[in-house]
């Protein structure tokens, strides 16, 4: 294998993705196709990895990390989920914008949690009210099985609970999908494919001169990933180290690859409260945006 042959798989990766441009969908690839190499090599199986030395197809200062797409506040977190809330086919996504926003879940354990669940299996509240269990989708091999249940997510808990009740009353799943609320919960990219929707429609709306045909926007891009980015925000404001942080996320990489993707916490944080972001907003919640 040399460059020329995965310059041409570059070419046809272009040609035929469906997200982005290619290039970094490409870099990604070839990052998973690096990593089996190395591990060939180290088993003997190989004799040298061929794709060690490659280049990549998209420039480092191109790429956008998950911290560029989080809210700012959390009056910003709950606004996101309230647009989304608006809205009847959306409502789910927006419940699961401000669960991820406010327990640091990646989209797959957040679609995992269950209604109908024990104390220890995922969804499921311990007598105390003070953990929720998840079921991680990284082993790290010091799994956490539980989240802290801080006064936002109690907040939001027993609000998210009136309205399943109300909406999806035979459904066992937290977030369930809109059309099959019985077969599972929303598919994985609805999220982001939802809120890319949104922020596409501050270019439509110019368009439309009569305000009460426009359609509902966000003037920034917020992604699923950015609400996790947004928790290890929040939880530095309070002072928080990213040791613990890392554990409470259950990011595998630890520390190093914490401040890699979410950027280096202000050394003034650790040691004072000015800064310290409350988990419940100043103004009205997302849900008091839903229509009856």
């Amino acid at each position: 294998m040399v460059q020329d042959d995965l310059d041409q798989y570059h070419s046809w990766r272009i040609a035929h993705v469906t997200r982005g441009d290619g290039h970094r969908t490409t870099d990604l690839e070839l990052n998973t196709l690096n990593n089996a190499m190395r591990w060939a090599v180290r088993k003997r199986m190989l004799e040298t990895n061929p794709t060690a030395s490659r280049e990549r197809y998209q420039s480092s200062k191109d790429v956008k990390h998950c911290r560029d797409y989080a809210p700012s506040d959390m009056e910003e977190c709950h606004v996101v989920a309230g647009v989304l809330m608006s809205a009847r086919p959306s409502e789910t996504l927006g419940w699961q914008y401000l669960f991820e926003g406010l327990t640091g879940l990646r989209t797959e354990e957040i679609l995992n949690l269950r209604m109908d669940a024990r104390p220890d299996e995922p969804g499921g509240v311990m007598k105390d009210g003070g953990s929720l269990c998840v079921r991680r989708s990284k082993k790290s091999g010091r799994d956490n099985p539980y989240i802290e249940v801080h006064a936002g997510l109690k907040l939001a808990l027993k609000a998210h609970k009136a309205w399943h009740r109300k909406r999806y009353p035979s459904s066992p799943w937290y977030f369930p999908g809109f059309e099959k609320p019985l077969e599972g919960p929303v598919d994985k990219s609805a999220l982001t494919k939802a809120l890319g929707r949104l922020f596409a429609n501050c270019a439509r709306n110019k368009k439309i001169s009569d305000p009460k045909k426009r359609l509902p926007e966000l003037k920034k891009k917020f992604t699923s990933h950015g609400a996790r980015a947004f928790y290890v925000f929040v939880r530095r404001s309070q002072g928080a180290t990213d040791a613990q942080i890392a554990y409470e996320i259950n990011h595998v990489g630890g520390v190093a690859t914490l401040e890699k993707v979410y950027g280096i916490a202000p050394p003034h944080w650790r040691n004072s409260k000015a800064a310290a972001i409350s988990w419940i907003p100043k103004g009205s919640p997302a849900w008091k945006r839903i229509q009856s």
